[in-house]
């Protein structure tokens, strides 16, 4: 768009260096023992999920889902949680209880494992488990799939909870 403009290169360059994202659409809470925070508490749906996992580059070992139930088909997002190797998930009341179900009866019969999983009515606790033996070099991603407002005010208080959990469990860990 900025060509379409004939915007300067170097204007351009100095941009996108200097740009800053939106707080909780994939933010990078940094690395802790090998493992990216990654807070995208701003996507909702499933299909801004399958998104912001589509953009990672680094493996997801672990992924948090559900929320307010809306009716949503999980469908594609479950099949992308298997196509990715998503190894840990932790699943928010209500719409988690129903991913959870739909994701045990997609893995009936094929060559992997079901995730391991558990599900949670608050952000107490949820990280310890999403990190517990999580390889070095891999994901830990708030993105649920769902509205916040079964457990949480908004997603701003979804993700300033996830981003708390993660400063208590590293101060847990010292």
């Amino acid at each position: 768009m900025a060509k379409l403009f004939n915007i300067k290169d170097e204007v351009i360059k100095k941009t996108l260096i200097n740009f800053t994202p939106l707080p909780h659409r994939l933010q990078n809470l940094g690395t802790i023992n090998g493992v990216t925070f990654i807070d995208d508490a701003i996507s909702t749906t499933p299909e801004s999920t399958i998104a912001g996992i589509d953009s990672l580059s680094i493996p997801i070992y672990s992924i948090i889902l559900g929320g307010l139930d809306r009716g949503y088909d999980f469908l594609d997002l479950i099949e992308k949680v298997y196509e990715k190797d998503i190894k840990r998930i932790a699943f928010l009341k209500d719409s988690g209880i129903r991913i959870r179900e739909d994701l045990i009866k997609f893995y009936e019969n094929k060559d992997k494992e079901i995730p391991e999983n558990k599900i949670f009515d608050s952000m107490n606790g949820i990280i310890e488990f999403l990190v517990k033996d999580a390889p070095k070099d891999t994901v830990c991603l708030l993105s649920c799939a769902s509205p916040s407002y079964s457990i949480f005010k908004n997603y701003i208080e979804k993700g300033t909870l996830f981003q708390e959990e993660i400063k208590k469990w590293v101060n847990g860990k010292n």
